[in-house]
């Protein structure tokens, strides 16, 4: 194939901007020799003057120079007669490091191809279409990344025969355990050009992206017997487990039959738990302040509300808690003259 570019753009934005680190990009041609660009700098762009023959793969890596250690940022292949992908992923959290979201919540992605040749009948097959890649992946308890040596799901999908923005929108995820709200992995989404298409094997790769899915949060409240009627609230235990990467939860209280809409509910100061996070935290403590926050006597419903950028969940509930401190006497006057 002739020499398709004289320079390439390379964008190094996502590199890091310590001076602890360097940044280099290594060009690897189709005939396996290599191109350093090097120095880089944390953010703006470099030309490639080694230019592209049939096929070249760009990887931009940096160097902790304190032990050597390196690590790849990003990956792109460009050849002759190659086409471009760019896969997004959104979901209802707004976090943009690393898409994300619950199990029992629903995503999207959208797929930018160009390059896709559809109007030649003369060209390689290879051209005429990308391969859409789709696998996920367990983690294991307590993980927020796939272990080493993870096993990994791949799910068919039809390749994409045309160029332009595809959309798919509602997807369930696929990950796979025994309890589906307890679900922790990632599923990741790759655009691949054809293995013929110009490129050597293994560097097919033009885009992808992986969202995180998390398990549903749960919550268990201990102290508090229903039968009886208290004239001094005892401490409570409360054991939250899973709570959401990006979440706030509480206890509330409010007098009257448990409501999805209650009037005037106190919430508890002394309960929240706000939780900013990459992987899903749990939490017990001890809540005392509930006799000196609930003045007045009655019948009251205790909840554990979850807040998360889904909406409000309720994750526990107890009812009746009874509060009496008024002085009950029972007897007779009588009088006598």
């Amino acid at each position: 194939m002739k020499k398709l570019l004289l320079s390439l753009l390379v964008t190094t934005a996502v590199s890091y901007a310590n001076d602890g680190y360097m940044n280099q990009i290594v060009q690897t041609h189709a005939d396996g020799t290599t191109h350093m660009i090097t120095p880089l700098a944390a953010a703006g762009t470099s030309y490639d003057a080694d230019g592209v023959v049939d096929s070249s793969v760009f990887r931009l890596w940096t160097i902790r120079l304190s032990d050597n250690a390196e690590y790849l940022l990003d990956e792109k292949t460009v050849s002759s007669y190659h086409p471009q992908g760019i896969v997004k992923i959104n979901t209802g959290d707004p976090y943009t490091h690393i898409p994300r979201t619950r199990v029992d919540q629903t995503f999207s992605i959208e797929f930018e191809v160009s390059g896709i040749v559809t109007d030649d009948p003369s060209v390689h097959d290879a051209a005429k279409s990308v391969i859409f890649d789709h696998r996920t992946t367990e983690y294991a308890s307590g993980e927020s990344e796939a272990l080493p040596g993870a096993h990994w799901d791949t799910h068919d999908h039809d390749p994409i025969i045309s160029n332009g923005t595809h959309n798919f929108s509602n997807i369930v995820t696929q990950i796979q355990a025994a309890d589906l709200t307890q679900a922790r992995g990632e599923e990741v989404f790759s655009i691949y050009a054809n293995p013929d298409f110009g490129v050597g094997e293994g560097a097919t790769l033009l885009d992808h992206k992986r969202v995180q899915i998390w398990p549903i949060a749960s919550a268990t409240v201990s102290g508090i017997d229903t039968s009886v009627e208290y004239t001094k609230i005892p401490e409570v235990n409360v054991n939250l487990v899973d709570l959401y990467p990006n979440s706030t939860t509480y206890i509330r209280v409010y007098e009257g039959e448990p409501s999805a809409t209650p009037v005037s509910p106190l919430n508890i100061n002394t309960s929240f738990v706000i939780v900013d996070d990459v992987k899903p935290v749990n939490r017990s403590y001890n809540v005392t302040s509930l006799d000196t926050r609930i003045t007045e006597d009655g019948i009251y419903t205790m909840e554990v509300i979850h807040e998360t950028p889904f909406g409000a969940d309720l994750l526990y509930q107890t009812y009746p808690l009874k509060v009496e401190r008024s002085i009950k006497i029972n007897g007779n006057v009588n009088s006598s003259e």
